[in-house]
Order: structure tokens, then sequence, then C-alpha cells
């Protein structure tokens, strides 16, 4: 039990003392602001921190929150800052045994944005995952990404969260685009070009 005035400082700092690797919370988005669907604690708690962060619906009464993960969607922009969601999506495929779909969101240039995802793709094959590819060209959207994700079959969308130039990865609000245009559960990171 944790008690102090802000509910985030205390996570975080319970965090730190016991080492953890990752941070699991639940959020129902009710902080007030209707259009955001990831709650101010997880907010918080995905913004101040190194670690990365699952963050998940409650499931309905009597339901289990996920279910089990079979194929966890990266979602990637051509950034270097994006490309820090891939160790701990990578970790979560590997202790689940879950394919990885690499989803490349690119405005244009068809065959680059390609050949970049196999790029990618190659030393994770390599390592012994099972990946896959799709590239997603034109706007970027939370929904264009949750189609993208139902249509592959996803359980998780992993993600990086940057800062507020585009060079730093996806902005910060499309965690919450994604979350409200998806019942899925998000693995976040803010890219390091953001801290």
């Amino acid at each position: 039990v944790l008690e102090g005035p802000r509910v985030a400082d205390s996570l975080l700092s319970y965090a730190g003392e016991v080492g953890a690797d990752l941070v699991v919370i639940s959020s129902h988005g009710r902080s007030g602001m209707k259009r955001f669907w990831m709650g101010s604690v997880a907010r918080d708690i995905v913004r101040r921190t190194h670690l990365p962060v699952f963050v998940t619906r409650p499931g309905k009464e009597g339901e289990a929150a996920t279910s089990d993960i079979r194929n966890v969607m990266v979602v990637l922009d051509g950034s270097v800052s994006a490309e820090s969601i891939l160790p701990p999506a990578a970790e979560l495929a590997r202790a689940t045994g879950a394919r990885m779909v690499l989803l490349h969101a690119a405005a244009s240039m068809r065959d680059e944005a390609v050949d970049y995802i196999e790029d990618v793709a190659a030393p994770l094959r390599e390592s012994g995952l099972d990946v896959t590819t799709h590239a997603m060209f034109g706007s970027s959207t939370g929904r264009g990404i949750a189609r993208v994700a139902a249509g592959t079959g996803a359980d998780v969308i992993a993600m990086t969260i940057g800062g507020r130039r585009a060079a730093q990865g996806l902005r910060p609000k499309m965690a919450d685009e994604v979350l409200r245009a998806t019942e899925l559960p998000l693995l976040v990171v803010r890219s390091y070009a953001a801290a």
C-alpha cells in the first residue's frame, strides 16, 4: 500500500526502489477529460519514466482485462526514437511466444518504407522471433493504427511517445488516439529523444 499526495509520484518512487523493469497499470480514463482514454495517472507515469508501461483497460465485470498475447503490433515511424520500443516489445513477444507485427506508419515513399521495415525486422528474425511487416501510407492516425491492429490480429499495440517535435518520434497524444480507437492494451515507452 502506497500513500502520498500524488499517485504517480508514489508509484514511480516505488518502481525505482524495487528496480522494476515494467510498470503495469489499468486506466479508466476518468480524469475529467473524456477525450483522453489514458487517465491522468497513467499518462503522468508514461511521460515521466524511462520504463516501459503496459496500459490496459479493466475488463468488464467477470472478464479478464486482457486475453492471451499472440500478436504484438509495433508502431514505427522511421525514426530512431520510435525504435526504442523494440527491446521491450521483443521481450514481451519472447516471454509470451507471440509473433511481432512491425507497422511502419509512413507519409510517402512506398519503396523506402518497405525497405526500412524489412531492415528493422531482419535482426529480430535472426534472434529467433516470428516477425511480419506491414506499411501504412498517408496520415498516421490513431484510427488508422487501430484498423491495422484489428486486421493483423494484434493483441497488444506497442509504441513510443515522443517530444514536441516530429523528429522526436510519434507525438505524445498519439497514445491516447490509439487507445480511444481500440480496446487493445498498449505497451508504451517514452522515446529517448524526449528524455
